[in-house]
């Protein structure tokens, strides 16, 4: 239910489960988003002194790296080189 709450999957009337955004517009970052992986800016302090705020700075610098390593569209991932052929996104397509 994450994925389609996102907007990523959908429910055909069988039952199956299919492609609902182009794999060229959503990245790795929104993905795990998604999941509700990683660290998100949620999980920063508004406010703090001492230790909550070096805290909250650290989490930001952590957020920002995730955001970096994850700035790659999910076709680009699949696309690897190094990708076996059961990857092959050629043949995706969302859903209209």
């Amino acid at each position: 239910d994450l994925l389609r709450k996102a907007k990523l999957v959908e429910r055909t009337a069988v039952g199956d489960w299919i492609l609902a955004r182009d794999l060229t517009e959503v990245t790795l970052f929104q993905l795990y988003q998604a999941l509700g992986l990683g660290l998100s800016e949620e999980d920063l302090s508004e406010s703090g002194e001492g230790w909550r705020r070096k805290l909250s700075e650290r989490l930001a610098r952590s957020i920002e790296a995730q955001k970096s390593a994850g700035d790659i569209t999910l076709r680009e991932l699949l696309e690897a080189d190094d990708a076996p052929d059961e990857y092959n996104t050629t043949e995706l397509r969302p859903v209209s």
